[in-house]
């Protein structure tokens, strides 16, 4: 999953390359978030702003997080989700912005992937270790059968000690 992370951010960071060094391209004009481009319909803005840059800092920085951050989550959960799980909560934080942001707001970066990441992450790790405690929790309550047996036995002998 660190290889599948690796090459999505060398990917990211290489579009970004190819954005900054073509010129008459548009694109952060076309792609960026504007909510006056989503109330007229454009909503590909949601997907299209998560991946342009204001400059080389901006880029890496949001990188750098990505990287660590899905890694992590696709040893957690497997690369692919992790993946989706990650673009999905771009977009998703992008489209909520539309209902939050003030008006004439325009927005780009990677920076929603990432906080879409960490907050995966956590709740992923959260449901493991409720998971862990509540199975352990169960273990402790109930005595395997052998213990049982063991109990069983004991009482029957300290019964017939008293006779």
């Amino acid at each position: 999953s660190f290889f599948a992370a690796l090459a999505s951010t060398a990917a990211l960071f290489r579009f970004y390359l190819w954005v900054e060094n073509t010129p008459g391209l548009g694109w952060r004009e076309r792609g960026a978030w504007r909510d006056s481009a989503l109330a007229a319909g454009e909503w590909w803005r949601v997907l299209t702003a998560l991946t342009l840059h204001a400059d080389a800092p901006h880029v890496l920085g949001n990188l750098f997080w990505m990287l660590g951050l899905l890694a992590v989550l696709g040893a957690e959960i497997g690369a692919g989700a992790a993946w989706a799980a990650m673009v999905f909560a771009g977009a998703l934080g992008n489209a909520v912005m539309i209902a939050l942001a003030p008006e004439g707001h325009s927005a780009l970066g990677a920076s929603t992937m990432v906080f879409g990441l960490l907050g995966i992450l956590s709740a992923v790790r959260t449901w493991h270790s409720w998971r862990r405690r509540r199975r352990g929790a169960a273990r402790r309550r109930r005595p395997s059968r052998r213990r049982r047996g063991c109990r069983r036995a004991r009482s029957r002998a300290s019964r017939a000690s008293r006779r």
